[in-house]
């Protein structure tokens, strides 16, 4: 619960850090991979587990979202960087039990980098995900590139409270056994290969080495753990034109939207069903531009973060929602200036919304707080459509607002199938 709030805050202070920052200059991307992993815990199931694992990739000067790690710069200069950190981590348990227990998480804290040069740092981290559960981290990270290819290497040493070692490796939680205090090793790479027009190639390993205090859990068969990973990433030209924040491009989206029982399909084919219980939720939405005329096509790309409120009802209290994502705009005109939207991303609810979890009830699963997150919009141009030149920054439009989890493909939210959809209404206005 503590960490959950954590992360809440977190993804608001994102957002507040979106409409505060004046010039960027950035680097993006939008991708997807998928992680094969090893299960160290002792069961007749399976001894590997998949995931799917879609990710967005952005850094500035004060901001990076790095597929599952993302952070604000508190202080960098060329030896010394100070970041408050967030990241995603994954909890190698076999598929079938990921949706009762739902134990991937995000550990946050601070990290400090220390540059020793050609490419190499040392990386300290202080992490938690709870006020006990906590861990620090020592470690030296190479970059090196061979031909195209560029690599990230790391080789370091995790120490780990009682309570960390006890929970994740005794499953005192569940009725195990408690543990003592302990270090790990963890080594890795990460790779990246550019195939053509934008594309990567993207992947990595893993390996995780369990200190004696953990490896004798009666819960555990293996003494280490790790995974692979591989997929593809649309990254921009980083040597390309970024516009600055908060001129032409930017945008402020203010929504309200009413829940909807039916699903995607129903929704784009125009056969929405009204919720019975009338939920509802307004948000709010800061779109930073990234790039206008992408592909060479009538196409602007934004970041985007923003908060919805979820209203109380009689079957729902109210809830915080923190959404991140990629929107891209489709521009052209009929007669006057349309846009189609499409947004991905990732969404944090602090209460999981009747609509939810009314359809997981039915389907005998456990609801998820995070999950991936779709935005489908069309808008049209006011001031084009009133012939005034003072609302030619303004646009109406409709949009859904989509919680999902991939239809069981992914760990971190839940391994569930189905969601959330909302029908909105908003305004928004370009700067």
């Amino acid at each position: 619960m503590y960490a959950a709030s954590r992360l809440t805050k977190t993804l608001s202070l994102t957002v507040l850090l979106l409409f505060t920052s004046q010039t960027w200059s950035s680097e993006w991307g939008i991708g997807v991979s998928f992680r094969h992993g090893t299960i160290p815990y002792a069961n007749d199931k399976a001894d590997t587990v998949r995931t799917t694992i879609p990710s967005i990739y952005y850094e500035d000067d004060y901001l990076f979202l790095n597929g599952t790690t993302s952070g604000i710069k508190l202080y960098d200069d060329e030896q010394w960087g100070v970041r408050f950190i967030g990241r995603r981590r994954f909890v190698n348990i076999p598929r079938s039990l990921q949706n009762q227990y739902q134990e991937d998480s995000v550990d946050w804290g601070f990290q400090f980098l220390l540059d020793s040069g050609e490419g190499q740092n040392w990386r300290f981290e202080l992490l938690t995900e709870s006020k006990k559960r906590s861990q620090l981290y020592a470690g030296h990270d190479w970059q090196m590139n061979v031909g195209n290819l560029q690599l990230s290497t790391e080789l370091g040493v995790r120490l780990k409270s009682r309570q960390y070692n006890s929970y994740y490796y005794g499953l005192s939680g569940y009725g195990g056994q408690d543990l003592s205090a302990g270090a790990e090793v963890q080594a890795g790479v990460d790779f990246r290969y550019p195939l053509f027009g934008g594309l990567n190639l993207i992947g990595g390993l893993e390996w995780i080495y369990l200190e004696p205090s953990a490896s004798k859990s009666r819960a555990l068969d293996s003494n280490h753990h790790g995974a692979v990973r591989l997929g593809f990433a649309y990254f921009n030209d980083s040597s390309s034109t970024v516009l600055p924040a908060f001129q032409k491009g930017s945008y402020l989206r203010v929504s309200h939207g009413w829940a909807t029982p039916s699903d995607m399909n129903q929704i784009l084919r125009g056969k929405s069903e009204s919720d019975p219980y009338n939920n509802q939720l307004t948000s709010v939405f800061y779109g930073h531009p990234l790039t206008q005329d992408w592909l060479g096509l009538p196409i602007d790309v934004y970041l985007t973060g923003g908060l919805a409120y979820h209203y109380n009802s009689s079957v729902q209290d109210p809830a915080v929602e923190s959404v991140m994502a990629i929107k891209a705009y489709y521009n052209f005109n009929w007669p006057v200036r349309w846009r189609l939207g499409a947004a991905e991303g990732v969404s944090y609810v602090s209460r999981v919304t009747y609509i939810e979890k009314a359809e997981m009830d039915k389907k005998g699963n456990n609801a998820s707080k995070l999950m991936n997150y779709l935005d489908l919009s069309v808008d049209v141009n006011l001031g084009d459509v009133f012939g005034s030149e003072a609302w030619k920054s303004a646009w109406l439009g409709w949009s859904m607002h989509h919680r999902s989890s991939i239809f069981k493909l992914a760990s971190q939210f839940g391994r569930i199938k189905g969601g959330s959809n909302y029908n909105t209404l908003y305004l928004q206005w370009d700067f």
